[in-house]
């Protein structure tokens, strides 16, 4: 479509000088010498004549410019040639003449056609600004996330559409606000993520405590897979904590017991930290205890792996955690056998 053509036509929607518009020259009485201008003592610009057209002059003062009215320069043809691409111009302009600047971004980010804006929806045209606004705050790999959602969300929207008969007792419900929103994922006793499958913790002598037997529960039950001791024989090259000559012995151990177990082994590791949100006058250091289940070598030990044990202060004692913690690492020597589900082959 040509270009001019489309924004200069005239009819319905074009500025003219018989119709009043906003202007930031406009005063309180509508008069140019109302405004608050600055202008320097001699200015370059156009005279009008008794037509109102403009005509080109060589330099005038202050004083004669005070003296045009704001009416005189609305009938003046507005100029976009001043922006410096071609972006910015065409924006603008259909800003200017159809108050449509924003349709025209989503229409050609949509469509690639700057023609179809008058078809956009001012509902679309904010749905989309409000999807760039926050796109603006997230990783790429949120971005990536968010896109998923969108193609998940039209999927199930078009699967109901397509439904002859409907039970809106069960109608899937979706979030149309933020207060739907946190309900449905963030908090509540109906929320997702307060229901999500963890272990539970539990209250320590001034500590934060979770059990290494629902650690380790929660980790097969999720059917993740680990880096198990399985034989006693040394490998020719040891690529694993599996592999090693301490692991093999652990085998040998297990191994004269002639029950049916599972080896596996952690890392257990305690350090301290700041916490990012107290102010510096009232914060103290924290102190946390986790493990890590050893997992597969290509994992690197992700953070599936790690679970925090212990959390509290670190000026307190951790004696009593610590005793906790052996207690059960003493309880899987035993040798009385502990059942655990494992999501990944469906049995104990």
């Amino acid at each position: 479509m040509d270009h001019e053509r489309f924004y200069h036509r005239e009819g319905g929607g074009i500025a003219s000088c018989n119709k009043k518009q906003r202007n930031t020259l406009e005063g309180d009485q509508g008069s140019l010498k109302d405004a608050q201008l600055s202008f320097d003592d001699n200015i370059n610009s156009t005279e009008f004549d008794s037509d109102g057209h403009c005509l080109p002059t060589e330099m005038f003062d202050v004083d004669s410019v005070v003296q045009l009215t704001s009416s005189k320069l609305m009938c003046l043809d507005p100029t976009f040639d001043n922006f410096g691409n071609y972006n910015n111009k065409t924006f603008f302009e259909m800003e200017h003449y159809h108050g449509a600047g924003a349709a025209l971004l989503v229409s050609i980010a949509s469509f690639h056609d700057f023609s179809c804006a008058g078809k956009v929806s001012e509902e679309e045209v904010e749905l989309h600004l409000n999807v760039t606004h926050l796109v603006c705050s997230l990783t790429r790999g949120q971005v990536d996330d968010l896109g998923i959602i969108f193609g998940q969300l039209s999927s199930v929207i078009k699967s109901k559409m397509q439904q002859k008969e409907t039970d809106d007792l069960w109608s899937m419900k979706l979030p149309t606000s933020s207060r739907d929103v946190r309900s449905l994922y963030i908090s509540g006793k109906h929320a997702i993520i307060p229901n999500l499958p963890r272990p539970s913790v539990s209250a320590l002598r001034n500590h934060a405590y979770v059990s290494l037997q629902e650690c380790i529960a929660d980790l097969l039950g999720h059917g993740l897979e680990f880096d198990s001791i399985t034989s006693d024989m040394l490998p020719i090259t040891v690529k694993s904590i599996s592999d090693s000559r301490q692991a093999k012995q652990i085998f040998l151990n297990v191994k004269e017991d002639h029950l049916r177990k599972l080896v596996l082994y952690l890392n257990e590791q305690s350090d301290t930290f700041e916490p990012s949100k107290s102010s510096k006058s009232n914060r103290g250091s924290c102190w946390i205890k986790s493990v890590t289940v050893g997992g597969p070598t290509w994992t690197s030990n992700g953070t599936k792996y790690t679970y925090p044990i212990a959390v509290g202060s670190d000026g307190g004692s951790h004696d009593e955690v610590e005793a906790r913690f052996v207690f059960e690492l003493n309880q899987f020597k035993t040798g009385r056998e502990v059942l655990f589900y494992h999501g990944a082959i469906k049995k104990m």
